[in-house]
């Protein structure tokens, strides 16, 4: 998508690539590796850790010990980011909420496909899956699968190498045609600051130095 840049007047002109919102970051990617089957469908809860909501971020009296079933503007980026971003246009069904966690957003994910496929397929999707060769800030494996029903959990996001870079799934299954998920993204390196090095080290591959 680095190419729509030209439309702002690159290179004659300056150009912006912003950063997406966070728990569409961590959406895309595990959705990528799966455009080949046709998205009709995404249904996406969000559990979102309080550092999501920046500082001074939420009273410790709201949160603490609660969950809070609104953050005003967020489904409608998810909604709206996750069609560019992924150049697909599938209807899309968000729900997002606040949970006393400090850092990692957790996602509940259905999906509607075109074609019919098996969970063992969207695992060796995900095993094969690669973003951007050689960038400095890219894992080895950005979408990592763990088969345990407790996998994933907020704790883990500094999981990886790069530390906070990996998407991780789980809960992975089938159900009549539709396949659910789980997945974890660190909102504050891979939904925020490290997506945005990765978004440099990709112009500087693609267009070289300014």
């Amino acid at each position: 998508q680095l190419d729509l840049i030209k439309d702002q007047g690159y290179p004659e002109k300056g150009f912006v690539v912003t950063n997406a919102n966070c728990v569409t970051t961590g959406l895309a990617m595990a959705l990528a590796p799966l455009r080949k089957y046709g998205i009709k469908n995404i249904m996406v809860h969000s559990y979102q850790s309080v550092s999501g909501a920046g500082y001074p971020g939420l009273s410790s009296f709201d949160i603490t010990d609660n969950c809070i079933p609104f953050i005003k503007g967020e489904e409608e980026k998810i909604e709206k980011e996750i069609k560019k971003i992924l150049a697909i246009n599938p209807e899309v069904y968000c729900y997002t909420v606040r949970v006393p966690v400090m850092f990692g957003h957790l996602e509940a994910v259905w999906l509607d496909l075109e074609q019919d496929v098996e969970v063992e397929d969207i695992i060796q999707d995900w095993a094969d899956f690669k973003e951007v060769a050689d960038l400095p800030s890219t894992p080895e494996l950005p979408v990592e699968y763990g088969s345990d029903n407790t996998f994933p959990q907020p704790k883990y996001a500094f999981w990886g190498k790069p530390s906070g870079m990996v998407v991780y799934t789980g809960r992975l299954k089938k159900k009549n045609s539709k396949i659910g998920f789980l997945l974890l993204v660190n909102n504050i390196v891979k939904g925020a600051a490290g997506g945005s090095i990765q978004n440099a080290e990709a112009f500087v591959k693609r267009f070289g130095l300014i």
